[in-house]
């Protein structure tokens, strides 16, 4: 995940940040995003799907795990690369 703050008058040039965290949810790493601020605004959710976790790519199933009035999801599906 990715966010970039909005620019307050404290910080008018908002350093945008990546969070990195297991499937298990055990240990994470939060460290400046290596591409840069490339966001604008706003925030980015990356999920990488095994094959067997497929039901995650229902776009209801995930809005069911957030409550964001607003909320927006553009999908891309891509190949594993690993």
């Amino acid at each position: 995940m990715s966010s970039l703050p909005p620019p307050t008058a404290q910080n008018p040039n908002p350093e945008q940040y990546t969070f990195v965290s297991t499937s298990s949810g055990d240990e994470f790493q939060i460290f400046p995003d290596p591409r840069g601020n490339t966001l604008g605004r706003g925030t980015e959710i990356v999920l990488n799907i095994e094959e067997d976790e497929k039901e995650w790519l229902s776009v209801f199933k995930l809005k069911s795990l957030m409550y964001v009035p607003l909320l927006q999801l553009r999908t891309r599906e891509g190949k594993n690369m690993g």
